[in-house]
């Protein structure tokens, strides 16, 4: 029996996809909770009109923006309570749908495969292996099997986990907000002796998260999203005592990598630099949650 959870952040039209997508799933599920984060009455009305046709979708809104670290742990707390019969718990976004309408029960085909002795106790469409000593993403090649063991499982492409595995590590960690939780989670089960899957399936995940520009026009276009990047990283790598690579991430990807962009940009090498120190500063000073507004250019 799965469970399931959507995290939903002020856009009705894609919540509405996305639902529409996930109730068409040749996996039913048991309970659908949506996690409306900043709440807003758009997204209220789509979910309760689901919910008149389908008793399985509930709608839990959220009025503070506690980031999707915080909405995942809020939404999978309750799927624990709500449903202690559910063995499996899967984390759905709300401009992320199910690439088709087999994904779910594939997903559940291969962790029903592994005994819990074998504590694999996740799987998904996308994920990739840390590396310790470089502070990278790398994703592995399918086994002959038809699977890979990785280090974390990516959001937005129908992660779901074995129910048990929360119980022991709970879930994404709040005080991150936003950037890496899926990872510093993965990294916390992997440590914990749990192992992680991908599958095939789904959107061309490395096209995907690398889309945008790059160069000059990507140093360029600083937001938010760069400064939580870098202090949870930071903070991974700090809470793990890897002080080598820490470093080496603080300096080059926080002070070096901007300096070039002096000469031909200097208001945006200055803004850069202004938010990376204060990402370093917060990550070595513990100062988490949400610090930076996420409106903030």
């Amino acid at each position: 029996m799965v469970a399931a959870m959507l995290v939903s952040r002020r856009r009705p039209q894609a919540t509405d996809h996305t639902l529409s997508r996930v109730l068409s799933q040749r996996m039913p599920v048991c309970l659908l909770v949506v996690v409306n984060v900043e709440a807003d009455a758009d997204t209220q009305k789509v979910v309760d009109a689901w919910s008149a046709r389908h008793p399985e979708v509930e709608y839990l809104p959220i009025a503070d923006n506690v980031g999707p670290a915080g909405a995942v742990r809020i939404g999978v707390e309750m799927l624990l309570r709500r449903r202690p019969d559910a063995e499996f718990i899967a984390l759905f976004e709300d401009d992320d749908p199910p690439p088709d309408d087999e994904a779910l029960a594939r997903l559940v085909a291969h962790l029903e495969q592994f005994s819990p002795a074998e504590r694999v106790g996740g799987v998904g469409l996308h994920g990739a292996c840390f590396s310790w000593p470089l502070a990278v993403l790398r994703r592995p090649a399918l086994s002959k099997d038809g699977y890979a063991e990785v280090d974390y499982l990516a959001g937005g492409a129908v992660p779901l986990f074995r129910r048990a595995l929360f119980e022991e590590v709970r879930a994404y960690d709040p005080t991150l907000f936003f950037g890496f939780e899926e990872l510093e989670f993965g990294l916390r089960a992997r440590a914990a002796g749990w192992r992680l899957h991908i599958i095939a399936g789904g959107n061309d995940w490395p096209r995907r998260k690398g889309r945008g520009r790059v160069g000059w026009a990507a140093l360029e276009e600083w937001n938010w999203r760069r400064y939580y990047s870098l202090r949870n990283l930071l903070v991974i790598l700090l809470r793990r005592r890897r002080w080598i690579t820490a470093l080496h991430v603080a300096l080059g990807r926080g002070i070096i990598k901007p300096l070039p962009l002096l000469a031909v940009r200097p208001s945006s090498a200055v803004r850069h630099l202004r938010f990376n120190v204060a990402a370093i500063r917060d990550a070595l000073t513990g100062r988490l949650g949400r610090t930076v507004p996420p409106s903030e250019r």
